[in-house]
């Protein structure tokens, strides 16, 4: 199936009350979507997320770090575009900091991010 078309047909996920639906979708976005021509696609989906369950919260933030392991500079504008809750953005930069895909400098960069 066609990303855009997946995307497409199971947005109503994204607005569901169950967590692991919600999952599900952030995953799909995770392995599908972090690409120069779909990062578009991720921030907007990532703003439509009901942040507060334990399991969406860390899709959302094992996303975002891998964001910011395969396209630094993106995942970067994301942070400063969306507020994410305090755990989804620090658990972000935590992922990302763990990665050995990223500098060390980066590493330090993400460091001083932390809310």
């Amino acid at each position: 199936m066609e990303t855009e078309k997946f995307l497409s047909d199971f947005d109503y996920l994204l607005r569901e009350n169950n967590q692991y639906a919600v999952r599900f979708y952030i995953i799909f976005m995770m392995n599908n979507c972090i690409t120069a021509e779909r990062i578009n696609i991720i921030e907007d989906k990532l703003k439509q997320i009901n942040y507060g369950d334990y399991y969406v919260d860390m899709g959302a933030a094992w996303l975002l770090a891998e964001v910011l392991v395969k396209d630094y500079a993106s995942g970067l504008k994301l942070l400063e575009k969306i507020d994410f809750p305090k755990f989804v953005h620090n658990k972000a930069l935590q992922k990302a900091r763990e990665s050995f895909r990223i500098s060390q400098e980066q590493k330090q960069y993400l460091k001083t991010l932390k809310k």
